[in-house]
């Protein structure tokens, strides 16, 4: 049985390779607002939370940024707005449920994003340790 994060090392890892060959990526996508993002978001939620950082993400419009979001919201398993929509109307202890469990797939588009989609998931070690 996998863990969550494996499970979502996977996951993710497909996420990103597909947007680092350009698969499925919407016109105006560049893969360097993509990462850079990627890289920045992980710090945006644990400083702001998960729901401020989300919507200050996709309220700058950017293509490849809201790209990003959507590939992270196909991750835990939801549609971006439902997502919103999720932050905004889960009890607390919910909220920070689902906020654990995005700050685990966001490290992992983090992680990607900075070494390229060359190491497969099944070769990264995870906290649990493998």
């Amino acid at each position: 049985m996998q863990s969550i994060n494996q499970k979502y090392a996977s996951a993710v890892y497909e996420k990103v390779n597909n947007a680092c060959r350009g698969v499925d990526v919407p016109e105006g996508f560049t893969l360097q607002e993509y990462s850079a993002m990627a890289k920045r978001i992980p710090v945006l939620v644990h400083h702001a939370g998960l729901l401020q950082a989300l919507t200050y993400v996709k309220s700058r419009g950017n293509i490849s940024e809201n790209f990003l979001l959507d590939q992270f919201a196909a991750v835990l398993g939801t549609p971006i707005e439902q997502l919103l929509e999720d932050c905004r109307e889960q009890d607390f202890q919910r909220y920070r449920l689902l906020t654990h469990r995005a700050k685990i797939a966001l490290t992992w588009f983090a992680r990607f994003a900075q070494s390229g989609p060359d190491v497969p998931p099944e070769n990264i070690q995870t906290e649990e340790g493998g």
